[in-house]
């Protein structure tokens, strides 16, 4: 009777340790995924906000070679008053934006 009494402790020890590794395995399971998912998402944003600053940069870009394809056309006659630019449009580049629409 002693020896079968002990080896029901011993077996129900044994499950119970079994059953806490099972529990800590499909916890760290889980952490392993939320991580994974974590780092997809944070990986998605990082990326989203990368792309905008280059776009805006790009816009920047485009918008300067414009100002200064307007200026070489002398479409604009840029003056300096102090730390702002003053933009007029002389005569000619009237009569010349008229007949590029011709």
């Amino acid at each position: 009777m002693p020896l079968y009494l002990n080896s029901q402790i011993l077996r129900a020890l044994q499950e119970s340790f079994a059953s806490e590794l099972a529990a800590r395995m499909n916890a760290m399971s889980n952490a392993t995924n939320n991580a994974v998912d974590l780092k997809w998402n944070l990986s998605i944003a990082y990326n989203r906000e990368r792309q905008a600053k280059i776009t805006g940069e790009i816009l920047e870009i485009v918008a300067g070679a414009d100002a200064l394809y307007i200026v070489a056309l002398n479409l604009i006659m840029p003056t300096r008053i102090g730390y702002f630019l003053d933009l007029s449009y002389p005569c000619e580049s009237v009569v010349y934006i008229i007949n590029q629409h011709d």
